[in-house]
């Protein structure tokens, strides 16, 4: 993915694309939506890897671990002030019960730090009753741009 680009960037279509071959016999039970956007190298990265370890925990333990599980991607650009501000959401549907974690491991660690670090805004991931969630909140123009229609 970054090497077609001389490492210099990657959409997010394809982030998602490479971040999400663990899960490959299993994509038609997760939707995307979104407008195209751009990521720098280390933002790309990031996330790709963020996304590989969303797609094996929800394999193993979440919505993609039965038989009627979904997983929802959805991420917006929107104007605020000071500019273009990225919202992603991870949001698994119709899994087993989830709770959260007793202890943080490496790549939950790894998905809310270094993303913060590279998007330079806000991480979450939570464990509602019904699903796991992954928040990004961010100002779009420390990772990236958006790319027109």
């Amino acid at each position: 993915m970054l090497t077609a680009s001389s490492w210099q960037e990657a959409g997010l279509h394809e982030v998602l694309d490479a971040g999400l071959t663990a899960v490959a016999g299993q994509r038609d039970r997760i939707k995307m939506e979104g407008p195209r956007i751009r990521l720098n190298s280390q933002a790309a990265l990031a996330l790709t890897l963020a996304l590989h370890e969303l797609a094996t925990n929800a394999t193993k333990y979440g919505a993609l671990s039965n038989e009627t599980g979904t997983v929802m991607i959805q991420w917006q650009v929107r104007d605020e002030e000071g500019g273009p501000h990225f919202s992603f959401l991870w949001q698994e549907q119709g899994g087993p019960p989830v709770s959260a974690p007793t202890r943080r491991g490496f790549g939950s660690r790894m998905i809310e730090r270094s993303l913060r670090g590279y998007f330079r805004g806000d991480t979450t991931l939570s464990y509602p009753v019904s699903s796991a969630e992954f928040r990004i909140e961010a100002p779009l123009a420390g990772a990236g741009e958006a790319i027109g229609a």
